[in-house]
């Protein structure tokens, strides 16, 4: 499921914690993470995403049947 600006204070907590994960190394952030880039279309495009199934700190867990991770993609061209 994408997890979009209307889903409210949810959004917001993932939002928050991906920003506070990105700079720092994955066994700082407790995060997995992948980057990949390719050369399509004349322009290299960057992925990075990071993944966590630490969501114990999410208030809204209980909210979302079966959520067990939460998954963040960042696309730069």
């Amino acid at each position: 499921m994408c997890l979009k600006g209307n889903q409210g204070k949810l959004h917001d907590e993932a939002e928050n914690y991906f920003l506070q994960a990105m700079p720092m190394t994955p066994e700082e952030s407790g995060c997995a993470y992948w980057k990949s880039e390719e050369n399509a279309h004349g322009r290299i495009e960057t992925r990075e995403v990071w993944a966590s199934d630490d969501i114990d700190w999410l208030p809204q867990k209980n909210d979302w049947a079966g959520l067990r991770s939460l998954v963040c993609v960042k696309r730069t061209t």
